[in-house]
């Protein structure tokens, strides 16, 4: 992947001959699947949480719903890490996909603005959800870029559905 990957993520606009260069395209499209499982169950469990500890009528506070929330979404986060690269080699190999499907695939993938967008989203989110929260609410880091994580998910598809062209 490099650095050209990383450049794409964050925002800088690449050359023709900058967005053709993926040297591991395999890792690329294992990192992609990847950071969708983890947003997909990540989110999935972090609002999952809480729902499970509001069926117990001693969990009905709010430390219990964090505590909960945190659980769940931690799990879905790590299911996610699991699923992701044994989803990319289940779906490469059932269709035999060739180096050059794949390298067609991750190019195709670096220039989709809208998912860059939510990628960018999903790291920021978390990255600053970890930073921040633990300074400002004394809580948990962890609870912290599982929020950051989802809101900067669904903030992303929120732009990409209503402001983005």
């Amino acid at each position: 992947m490099g650095s050209l990957w990383l450049q794409n993520l964050v925002g800088f606009q690449l050359s023709e001959d900058e967005m053709k260069d993926i040297p591991y395209p395999k890792v690329e499209l294992n990192t992609h699947v990847t950071f969708k499982c983890v947003q997909v169950f990540g989110i999935f469990g972090t609002a999952l949480g809480p729902l499970v500890a509001l069926l117990n009528p001693k969990k009905r506070n709010v430390q219990a719903l964090i505590s909960s929330s945190t659980k769940f979404g931690k799990y879905g986060v790590i299911l996610g890490c699991f699923l992701g690269p044994a989803m990319t080699f289940a779906r490469l190999n059932s269709i035999n996909a060739s180096d050059e499907s794949i390298y067609d695939r991750c190019y195709r993938l670096r220039y989709n603005r809208n998912q860059v967008k939510v990628d960018r989203g999903f790291v920021f989110g978390a990255t600053s959800g970890v930073v921040l929260f633990p300074l400002i609410f004394k809580k948990c880091p962890i609870f912290g870029g599982l929020t950051g994580m989802t809101l900067g998910v669904i903030s992303a598809v929120v732009y990409n559905a209503n402001i983005a062209k």
